[in-house]
This record gives C-alpha cells, sequence and structure tokens, in this order.
C-alpha cells in the first residue's frame, strides 16, 4: 500500500457518517426534542455530542487497525471491508450497551469501562472479522 487513503477515509468517516445520519433521522422524526427543547437545539447538541463520540470511535479502530497490524493478524481494512467494518462499529456499540447483563457505573473507573470496553470489544471483532489476513511470507 503506497497511500493510508484507502484505509483512513472509511475508518475516520464510516462511523462519523453513521452517528451523524441517526442524529438526523432522530432530529426530523421529533424524538430529539427532549434533549433541548426545541428540534435545532436538539440536533445541534445531538451533532456535538455524536461528532466527540464518532471522532473517538474512529481513534480506537486505527489503534485496532495497527494493534491487529502489528500483531500479524490481519492487514489494514481498505474498500468495501473498511466501510462496512467503520459503520458498523457504533451500531455494535450501542447494541453492547444495551445488553442486560451490563450493569451501570457507580464510580468514574466504572463509567470508563462502561465506555471504553465495549467500543474496544466492537472495533476489535468487526475488525477481526471484516479486515483481510495478513499474506504469509
Amino acid at each position: 500500500m503506497t497511500s493510508l487513503s484507502p484505509w483512513l477515509k472509511p475508518t475516520l468517516l464510516g462511523p462519523l457518517i453513521v452517528l451523524w445520519s441517526l442524529i438526523t433521522i432522530g432530529a426530523v422524526l421529533g424524538s430529539m426534542p427532549a434533549i433541548a427543547g426545541e428540534r435545532l437545539d436538539g440536533w445541534l447538541i445531538g451533532m456535538l455530542w455524536m461528532s466527540f463520540f464518532g471522532s473517538g470511535l474512529g481513534v480506537l479502530l486505527i489503534a485496532v487497525d495497527v494493534l491487529l497490524l502489528k500483531l500479524k493478524w490481519r492487514q489494514l481494512p481498505t474498500g468495501g471491508r473498511a466501510w462496512i467494518s467503520s459503520c458498523l462499529t457504533p451500531m455494535a456499540v450501542f447494541f453492547i450497551w444495551t445488553l442486560p447483563f451490563w450493569p451501570p457505573p457507580e464510580s468514574v473507573v466504572g463509567l470508563f469501562v462502561f465506555l471504553v470496553t465495549p467500543m474496544f470489544a466492537a472495533a476489535f471483532a468487526l475488525r477481526l472479522l471484516f479486515s483481510a489476513r495478513v499474506a504469509a511470507a
């Protein structure tokens, strides 16, 4: 690979596009006013929060990709595989957060574990599933 662009574009933009789309659909359908009172305000606050969350997922996806490449388990995902795994990551994180055995956090460390562990698990599992294996030399 001579350029990192085919890997970085879907890795960073995939989670953001999905999250921005979900917030916009929520604002249009009217389920966002509970956050800020008005549709535009709720949409803007939602876009701000999801931008932070999506950026964090993008950085985590990069870290997982580098880890898998260093362990020589997977290549950097490009093309459709990168887009699919990047776009599914936010949905996988939301799914893990809704599991009934996942207890609510009771401390700052618990909150950090509650937020980051599902993000890492979803990114790791999806990249392991959708990335190509490293060719044996």
